[in-house]
């Protein structure tokens, strides 16, 4: 089985996602919308919606 591999993201790409996942969840709050609501309406779970609005590069 292989091994993950561990990436190493820029700054430029980290800083990137963060200001991502941040306009996400305040677009979401804005409209007064749960997590379980976005994410069964944009097709993801619940639990990737939460790793880009924390600004995981993985899933930006």
């Amino acid at each position: 089985m292989a091994s993950p591999v561990n990436r190493t993201y820029l700054r430029q790409t980290r800083d990137a996602a963060e200001l991502l996942g941040k306009l996400i969840r305040l677009g979401r709050k804005e409209r007064k919308m749960t997590e379980e609501e976005l994410s069964g309406r944009s097709g993801i779970s619940r639990r990737t919606l939460q790793k880009i609005e924390r600004g995981d590069p993985k899933y930006c």
